[in-house]
């Protein structure tokens, strides 16, 4: 089995070094996670793209990115600007949720997207955090529930697939995961009234990721995350059925990294039930894959474990990235910037602005 399809790694530049293009294709790493120092122009964009699925194996690499708008854009000018979904949120229409990600979209899959990791659906419930705050929908359950609807949708419109984040939900807690733990109290009966409403709406909507936080659910586990609750990957396969992807949140945050070792971390995510790692560097990548290969036959992991995960990984890539057609960088790059998009883009803010009165 190939164990390298069960991570996603960011890589350091705006292009691949020889290391990082040996090891992801050695190693079958499958997929890549871009960051604000991975961008540079459109043009560059693609030709990193291109590289990296260069690396491929039998199918092509998951190429993903924060693309959420607001504050968490990672590819800016050229790609058109989006104000924070909160705003957006605001005008509560689902169609114009619909438009706005069909046109985020285009514009990532033109260069080779094709995960993006949104929409975000928790709900933010306590205005004092500001680890969601305006990349948050709405601060109503149900409002979140029918627009992110429109989100997955649109970017699906694209060939884009959505990821759901952050389960259980991190709207209601005051601590960020990337410095810290952050506790959610609330009762399981609590939660499914309102934080897993929306959650309950992204698996009908048939989308293919689901992301688990780093937030520590008192009513699944009072010492450890989510991220290492058995309990909750239960629940979300077996009470909101869910059967597809579900990928941890990034394993360099603080609260994991500053608490638990690389080995620990490794083991205790994948029996939990995640099946796909993300890391930040292509380092704490191999490190946490050598652990995996380490222990993997040895009655770690209780039997057909991995052969489930290879499963979903490979279903994913077969149905939406069975091939990858080399961009040309060059061609795409005159694309940019699309004027209708700008158009949409200010009449939204427009809109946003009337409403405010």
């Amino acid at each position: 089995m190939n164990l390298g399809q069960f991570f996603i790694t960011g890589i350091e530049g705006t292009s691949l070094r020889d290391f990082e293009r040996n090891e992801i294709r050695d190693n079958e790493i499958g997929g890549v996670l871009l960051f604000s120092r991975n961008f540079e122009n459109v043009k560059q964009l693609c030709e990193l793209v291109n590289d990296i699925q260069s690396c491929k194996s039998s199918f092509p690499l998951f190429v993903c990115v924060d693309q959420e708008g607001g504050r968490v854009q990672r590819f800016k000018e050229p790609f058109t600007i989006i104000p924070p979904m909160l705003d957006v949120g605001e005008l509560d229409s689902p169609k114009t949720v619909f438009e706005l990600h069909q046109l985020m979209a285009k514009e990532l899959s033109l260069c080779g997207i094709n995960l993006n990791l949104s929409p975000v659906c928790d709900v933010f419930s306590n205005p004092k955090n500001d680890v969601i705050g305006d990349r948050a929908f709405s601060r109503q359950a149900e409002i979140v529930e029918k627009l992110l609807v429109g989100a997955i949708r649109g970017q699906k419109v694209e060939n884009v697939l959505s990821c759901a984040k952050h389960f259980p939900g991190h709207g209601d807690t005051l601590e960020d995961t990337h410095v810290e733990f952050a506790i959610v109290k609330k009762s399981l009966k609590d939660l499914e009234a309102n934080e897993f409403i929306p959650f309950k709406k992204a698996v009908r909507s048939k989308l293919e990721f689901l992301m688990m936080s780093h937030v520590i659910a008192q009513c699944f586990d009072e010492k450890y995350p989510v991220t290492f609750s058995k309990k909750a990957h239960d629940y979300v396969r077996n009470v909101l059925r869910y059967e597809k992807i579900i990928i941890s949140d990034d394993m360099e945050m603080g609260a994991i990294k500053d608490n638990f070792s690389i080995e620990d971390a490794t083991i205790m995510s994948f029996q939990a039930g995640t099946d796909i790692l993300e890391y930040r560097s292509l380092e704490k990548t191999l490190e946490s894959l050598e652990v995996l290969r380490s222990v993997y036959g040895n009655g770690t992991f209780e039997d057909g474990a991995f052969k489930k995960k290879e499963q979903r990984v490979i279903n994913c890539k077969k149905k939406f990235i069975p091939v990858f057609n080399k961009l040309n960088p060059e061609e795409v790059a005159r694309l940019f910037p699309f004027s209708e998009h700008s158009k949409y883009r200010q009449n939204l803010i427009d809109k946003i602005n009337q409403g405010r009165g």
